[in-house]
């Protein structure tokens, strides 16, 4: 009985572990992924395709930059990284506009960010509504 508890209690200091060390690595995402975000403008750069209602350039170190451009003219711009770079099954991504900021993670966006030029979201409210919908993660961290 006794060795029995202590194999469970050391599976369990285990699971433990491998959560925390999870729970670190994705914070580590998020942090990269809004530090490269911060150095967006939240208007349409001449650089990008501001025709197309998403334009998006990748980083150097293979992230996605870039902005959604909403039915209302609102802009969102977002810093993805894909589940391909780092060897995972979840995406993340972080989008900040007029509506506040919100860390996105799951498997809908995949390789990039990417959207329908018909039914794009007219305004942020919808647009919030569709991440929530594709998503299993939307995480608000502020409001705009």
């Amino acid at each position: 009985m006794l060795i029995t508890g202590i194999v469970l209690s050391a599976a369990l200091l285990g699971v433990a572990v491998v959560a925390f060390r999870s729970r670190i690595a994705r914070e580590a995402r998020w942090q990269s992924l809004e530090g490269e975000i911060s150095k967006l403008p939240l208007t349409v750069t001449a650089d990008w395709e501001s025709q197309a209602p998403v334009s998006a350039r990748l980083t150097p170190e293979g992230d996605q930059v870039g902005h959604v451009k909403l039915g209302n003219g609102e802009i969102w711009c977002f810093a993805f990284r894909s589940h391909h770079r780092i060897e995972g099954e979840e995406s993340y991504s972080v989008f900040i506009g007029p509506g506040g900021s919100y860390r996105v993670r799951g498997s809908h966006f995949c390789c990039g960010v990417e959207m329908a030029d018909e039914g794009m979201p007219k305004d942020g409210a919808e647009f919030v509504a569709f991440l929530h919908k594709m998503h299993p993660v939307v995480e608000k961290l502020k409001d705009g």
